[in-house]
Parts: structure tokens; sequence; C-alpha cells
């Protein structure tokens, strides 16, 4: 029987180790895997997803010639644009290990960036209709988008909401399998001439909820955002945050070479800006000139650390240092308005895994598979 209709409770987002052409398994195994979670998969997945989107596009390059109207061919000289994207409510920083961040304090984008957790494979992976993919263990549907490269990583929180994340990935190729127990892995051997990494296989684990030990949702009443000295003219003690936004936007470009249709790598352009942004209720102001600034711009830390409601232990922080103020505006006073707003935004830049001085670092709860 024909599947009626997909629904959210049918879809996960599963992603696998770094590189994405090497095991899905722990090594010692023979890369054979027989069970659906006996704990030696390296395959994990994302939790408290709440949007996915992913696809592909093609280019072709048209043949023509003197005497024919029509094209003769259209040829495929560059790979497919293949791409997918996640949301989710922030709980803790479990997400973030798994894709490849640092979350204990250091350069979060590190192994990203220094290549040894930048490819991985990522799935959607899709449950028998009227089935939840959570704590499914029979065989799924799914599709592939391997060698992934994260493209772009923001996180936002605001006043009535729950903190969100939102992931970009591009990758070099697509497929679709009836099956998720040991099938073949499509992911593309970038170092050859393109085509598929032989003997390698996977099995999408069991989805799991995560809810314990972790909280359901961290709220936004457990919120604390932190600007020191980093505005112009305002009491700081007299600032109630409003909303916050931390993102970093890689600007993937592919590596090609003659021989070979996929690139061989995909990769960051430096240098990546880091881009942060907060709005406020204000307070008083304080005596001060902008000129007076100019000469003792010296670069400032935003730090946003979120409360788990039950233990009232930091959950997840992040801290943007070495930033500097971009744009300070007030919204307009109308009748009617409840409260004044000034709006901020500083730009820094990423740095890698040893830089403490101009960085995107994360520490907070993670919970290991």
């Amino acid at each position: 029987m024909a599947t009626v209709r997909r629904y959210y409770s049918s879809y996960g987002v599963f992603v696998g180790p770094s590189p994405a052409t090497g095991f899905q398994f722990q090594t010692g195994f023979n890369d054979v895997y027989t069970g659906a979670n006996s704990g030696f998969n390296l395959i994990q997945n994302l939790q408290r997803v709440q949007s996915i989107t992913n696809g592909l596009s093609q280019d072709y390059t048209i043949i023509n010639q003197a005497g024919q109207l029509s094209y003769v061919s259209q040829e495929i000289t560059t790979p497919p644009t293949v791409n997918i994207g996640v949301s989710y409510y922030v709980a803790d920083l479990s997400n973030e290990r798994i894709l490849g961040f640092n979350v204990s304090g250091l350069g979060a984008l590190g192994p990203i960036l220094d290549q040894s957790q930048a490819t991985k494979n990522y799935w959607v992976g899709l449950s028998a209709d009227g089935t939840d993919m959570i704590g499914f263990t029979g065989q799924t549907q799914c599709e592939l988008m391997s060698n992934g490269q994260l493209a772009s990583w923001s996180t936002e929180g605001s006043v009535g909401n729950i903190p969100t994340t939102t992931i970009a990935v591009q990758a070099l190729n697509y497929a679709t399998y009836t099956g998720s127990f040991n099938q073949p892995l499509y992911a593309i051997d970038i170092s050859n001439t393109g085509g598929y990494i032989p003997n390698k296989i996977f099995t999408l684990p069991v989805a799991s909820s995560g809810i314990a030990p972790t909280a359901a949702a961290l709220r936004p009443s457990d919120i604390l955002v932190s600007i020191t000295d980093a505005a112009f003219g305002l009491s700081i003690s007299d600032l109630k945050a409003q909303s916050y936004s931390i993102g970093a936007d890689f600007n993937i470009q592919p590596l090609n070479k003659l021989g070979s249709l996929f690139p061989y790598a995909l990769v960051p352009t430096f240098p990546l800006p880091l881009n942060v942004s907060a709005s406020f209720y204000f307070g008083d102001l304080i005596t001060g000139s902008y000129r007076d600034v100019i000469c003792s711009n010296s670069p400032k830390t935003i730090r946003i650390a979120i409360t788990d409601p039950c233990s009232n232990t930091e959950a997840v922080a992040y801290e943007a240092r070495g930033v500097k103020l971009t744009s300070q505006s007030f919204d307009s006073q109308d009748i009617g308005s409840i409260a004044g707003v000034v709006n901020l935004a500083w730009v820094g830049q990423v740095g890698s895994s040893s830089d403490s001085r101009v960085n995107l670092l994360m520490s907070g709860r993670n919970v290991s598979a």
C-alpha cells in the first residue's frame, strides 16, 4: 500500500562521523552492523528537530552549433548542488557535538575548520506511515546527503520563544534508499575521479528523544545576555534583553581539478565573520561622546548563558570574543509603545581552536553517545 502522506513524526535527521568517506561503525567490527542499536554505530540522530529542508539542483552546459537552431546536447559539467537545512530547539550542546563543534570552551569551530570534523554524511530517515521515528526499530526509507560540509550555523532566542539553532549543510551527492540496514554508502571518493567509496555500508540507528537526563527544552526566562560595556551611551545595568542572535556563514567554495566532476574539497572562505545582534529595553543614559570612543575602541565579549530549568546549572553558554559594535539604533517611539528599544549589532571573526582572543566559544552540557 502506498504511503498516504508524510508528517513530522515520521522524520528524523541523522549525522555520521568524519570523514564522510570513512567507516560508519567503530573499528574492529569489520564494517558489518547487524543490529539496529547495538552501540557500535557511529551515526547519531539530532534531537528536538523542528524543521528539515533538503534537495538538489543541477546546472547544464548547453551545446549549440552553427547550422542548427536547437541545442545538440545539454551536458553535465558541474556537480549538483545538494543541501540540507535543519532547525532545532536548544536543550544542550549534544547536537553541536554531533555536528563536530568543540563544546569544551575552546574555539567552537576549530575541529570543522581544521578538517578533522569537516565532512560528514547526513540522512533524513522516513519511518513507516503512522509510526514515530523515535524508538522505531525496523527498517526505514531514507535520503542521504553525502560528503556534507557545514555551511552556516546560527542560534537565537527572544522573550516568549524557545531558543532555536539553525544549520545549513552543502553536500556533494544525494541518494535515496528503501531500507536502512547494511546499505551501500554512496559517498563520493573525492581523492580519485569522483566515484563511490568502495566497501562502505551504513545502518541508521534507533532514534532517541534524548529527553532524559536533559531538559525537554531551555526556556527564555533562563537566558542571561551579558554584554559588559559593549554599547555606547547606555547604562548597561539598565538594559533588559529582549532577543539575541549569533551566527556564522562559512561561504563554502569548491576546490576543483581536471579529471574529476566533483570538487576535491569544500572549504570555507577566510576571514570568516561572526555576527552578533541583540535588542534591549533601555533605561538610563550615561554621559559620553562617540568621538572619544574612536581611539579607545577595544574589543568586547558578548556572552549568552542559558540555565537548565530543573537543576539550575548552566546548560549552554556561547561567547563571542573580540567583537566590536557596528550599529546601535533606537526603534521609533510611537504613541502606544510600551518601552524604548535599542538594537545593537557587533561583528567579529571565527578563529582557530587555540585562539581565545577573537573567536566563538561554546561550553555546557553535551550528552555523549
